[in-house]
């Protein structure tokens, strides 16, 4: 699993799992989120809060 964070506020996560579909069924009752599906039928999730992440990429781009 791998979380992002802004100002100390949850920006991202990412994970994988084996029982994807079962929780693809789950994840689509309560939040808006990405998914993609290796060749190997492993599941991919991420999710983003597009405030947040808008909030670090202008400062990306203010700072970088």
């Amino acid at each position: 699993m791998k979380l992002t964070f802004y100002n100390d506020r949850l920006m991202s996560t990412e994970f994988s799992t084996e029982s994807g579909r079962e929780y693809l069924t789950k994840l689509k009752e309560h939040t808006k989120f990405r998914y993609d599906i290796d060749p190997h039928g492993k599941f991919r999730f991420s999710w983003t809060d597009p405030k947040i992440e808008s909030e670090w990429l202008k400062w990306v781009r203010d700072n970088s």
